[in-house]
């Protein structure tokens, strides 16, 4: 992960490890990763216990001055030595506050790593492709609101005063899932602006977001669930509530269940189905593009 960073050919950058409570110390071993590969600009936070992830992104940001963040978890790496520098000229162009690109996953078999497909986070890609942007906004709403077709923090860079402000004000109603920032955005008419290249390399299977541990699993639904109820209290938008609905029958027990009863709440689910199917069945999401695990 750090090696993937350190490689970028935007050298103007700053690293901060935000270390949530680990039991294990690997501060010296960074260090002395950092001085072998001559890169100074670097930052600790560490913290005796673990706080959340929300509350260990604010530590960390108060320690970063750079226009830009992009916040990346152990096991995922930036797809290629251009990725930073991809990104800044694109953000710098739009005056983006917000973007997002594609993901290519993987997985490790002890010391093997096996190469996957595209990670579809969101399944509704076209909706956010310039041209269509503009028109698909309402349909944007939706997939994030009701669908729950949320966009990957693993894919996301945010600018870093929005991002800080943000998960300030969220700081008491989400302990881990920080992209839930991007429901906050539709709501506050934000651009979430799309770049139309590989961007990350995303280890499936550990982190909580991919996990089919059910503690990972009820850590994410009872953060979306508090999401609803503080965003319902604060903007008046009927998808909220419908969206705050279909929580209730996301878990995977009784799925032949609550599939059906997610189809009676909003039956417009059969469209938005219909419409990832056949961007799958068209590989709208493939992009050939050559990273740093394609050896």
């Amino acid at each position: 992960t750090i090696n993937s960073i350190v490689k970028q050919t935007l050298k103007d950058i700053e690293i901060v490890i935000a270390d949530d409570g680990s039991s294990t110390n690997y501060y010296k071993l960074i260090e002395d990763y950092f001085i072998k590969e001559n890169f100074l600009n670097y930052h600790f936070t560490p913290v005796k216990q673990n706080v959340g992830t929300v509350c260990n992104i604010l530590d960390g940001l108060k320690l970063c001055s750079g226009k830009y963040v992009r916040l990346i978890g152990a096991g995922d790496l930036l797809f290629n030595e251009f990725t930073l520098e991809l990104v800044y000229n694109y953000m710098e162009e739009t005056c983006a506050k917000f973007c997002f690109g594609r993901m290519r996953q993987y997985s490790m078999d002890k010391e093997k790593v096996i190469l996957k497909g595209p990670f579809r986070a969101p399944k509704d890609i076209v909706s956010y492709k310039k041209n269509k942007y503009n028109e698909k906004q309402k349909k944007i709403k939706k997939n994030i609101l009701i669908y729950g077709d949320w966009i990957s923090g693993a894919s996301i860079f945010y600018e870093r005063r929005l991002l800080f402000s943000y998960l300030d004000e969220m700081k008491k109603t989400v302990k881990y899932c920080e992209d839930l920032i991007t429901a906050k955005l539709v709501l506050d008419n934000e651009r979430i602006y799309f770049i139309d290249h590989i961007v990350t390399w995303y280890e499936v299977g550990v982190g909580i977001s991919t996990s089919t541990n059910n503690k990972a699993l009820n850590r994410i639904l009872l953060d979306q669930n508090n999401f609803y109820n503080y965003l319902i209290d604060h903007y008046e938008e009927k998808m909220l509530l419908k969206g705050k609905k279909l929580l209730q029958y996301n878990n995977k027990n009784f799925l032949l269940r609550n599939r059906v009863k997610r189809l009676i709440i909003a039956p417009g689910r059969i469209k938005f189905a219909l419409t990832i199917m056949l961007q799958k069945y068209l590989n709208l999401h493939d992009k050939t593009e050559k990273g740093f695990l394609d050896f």
